[in-house]
């Protein structure tokens, strides 16, 4: 038995840009008072860092945006589904062509599905994606992430928040009849998320 000390898990962390549109797309939705509901609705170890200047490129804890989109849903009645697509579809049209240094209509849906495991780590620090290539326009991509509320990404995000932003980044690039199936979700049976990307 080795004695060698068990690395610590990676915190999770979230991009800021993630929760700057969330605040934008709540705001939008229900004026400055929506977001208030949302500050007021998460724990209170939570409430400045959202109440505060929130910084595009810095890297929060994963938990402060799972509690507060969880803390909008409880008072909005939102359709989580819808809720979530919309503001995958926001963030999408906010920030691929500054990823893809306005050249996205240069790139081919092809090359957005190859690099997805890059495309993940510009918002999330930890989880793996593979790509697995099937056919031209034919991809498989597995997503594993830890499902913790402090550890990873919510349901949410890989269930209808990636497929939505995938979506829309491949039609953005070009594709015609864009389809992601979320065929598997590391929260229902299964260590991982699978998404069967086609168009």
């Amino acid at each position: 038995m080795s004695d060698a000390p068990t690395a610590a898990p990676v915190p999770g962390r979230i991009r800021g840009s993630l929760l700057v549109h969330m605040r934008a797309h709540i705001e939008k939705k229900h004026g400055v008072l929506g977001w208030e509901r949302v500050v007021s609705g998460v724990p209170a170890a939570d409430r400045d860092p959202l109440a505060g200047l929130l910084i595009t490129g810095a890297w929060y804890p994963v938990g402060l945006w799972n509690r507060a989109w969880r803390a909008y849903l409880g008072w909005s009645k939102a359709d989580p589904a819808a809720a979530i697509q919309a503001l995958a579809v926001l963030v999408a049209d906010a920030d691929l062509h500054t990823v893809f240094k306005l050249t996205l209509k240069l790139a081919s849906p092809s090359q957005v599905v190859r690099r997805a495991d890059w495309l993940w780590s510009r918002y999330v620090n930890v989880g793996t994606v593979t790509i697995l290539e099937l056919a031209p326009n034919r991809f498989r991509v597995r997503l594993e992430a830890p499902t913790g509320e402090d550890d990873g990404p919510s349901e949410a995000i890989c269930a209808h928040g990636v497929p939505a932003w995938m979506t829309h980044a491949l039609t953005l690039s070009g594709a015609a009849n864009a389809t992601i199936e979320h065929a598997r979700c590391r929260f229902t049976f299964s260590r991982h998320c699978e998404y069967r990307v086609s168009w």
